[in-house]
């Protein structure tokens, strides 16, 4: 699971790639369009239209440019079928999607990374071990917290935080147990700090669904 993990990450890096090309591309023959999906949906209806301001061999350089988006979403998707096929024997999988901010990737990695999570005595020691634990300093009796270091599993600690970063966007204003803590810790943090201690409860609230194995609720 893991190795189509890092399949499916690879055609996410190409299609973010082949994505900035076609903006740039209209961006330097004067052609304003926003970010995004749903401006990238456009292209078809923009390139038939004869009466857009784009040059014909821009026509053609974008045209090929968007069939190869389309070929590697196609992909994509693919692959993520694929995990959903794997998952569906793992008993793990179905309580590990219900946690807020965890999704099917997520979910895939750390069954394939962590397993049952019993080889860890508690949250703490899993986060750490992705890397979400502040690095210290401490002189003169005075320790300082710093910023997480690169230590850990970069894939797994990527998606969680990604997953934290959908929490505060979705869910800062619901009524879910975290939420008072996250709306104090918003006024105090910078937005990669909360971030950040998101990913890191999230990686406790795993390791709880894992050991002790008990539904996830909001």
């Amino acid at each position: 699971m893991s190795a189509w993990c890092r399949v499916r990450e690879s055609y996410v890096v190409e299609k973010t790639a082949v994505s900035n090309k076609i903006h740039a591309f209209f961006l330097e023959f004067g052609v304003s369009r926003s970010k995004g999906k749903r401006s990238l949906s456009e292209i078809p209806l923009l390139l038939e239209d004869s009466k857009a301001p784009i040059p014909d061999g821009l026509r053609e350089i974008i045209s090929r440019l968007y069939d190869e988006y389309k070929a590697l979403q196609q992909q994509i998707k693919q692959v993520e079928t694929r995990l959903t096929e794997l998952l569906k024997p793992e008993p793990l999988a179905e309580k590990l999607m219900e946690i807020h901010g965890v999704g099917l990737i997520t979910t895939a990695l750390l069954i394939a990374k962590v397993g049952d999570g019993k080889q860890f005595k508690n949250g703490r020691e899993l986060a750490a071990w992705i890397g979400l634990v502040p690095r210290q300093y401490s002189t003169g009796g005075k320790d300082t917290l710093l910023g997480i270091s690169k230590r850990g599993d970069s894939h797994l600690r990527r998606c969680l935080i990604h997953g934290a970063r959908s929490i505060i966007q979705w869910h800062s204003e619901s009524s879910l147990r975290w939420s008072s803590w996250l709306k104090k810790l918003q006024s105090t943090k910078a937005a990669n700090v909360v971030c950040v201690a998101m990913a890191n409860k999230l990686a406790r609230i795993v390791w709880a669904v894992m050991v002790k194995e008990p539904r996830f609720q909001a």
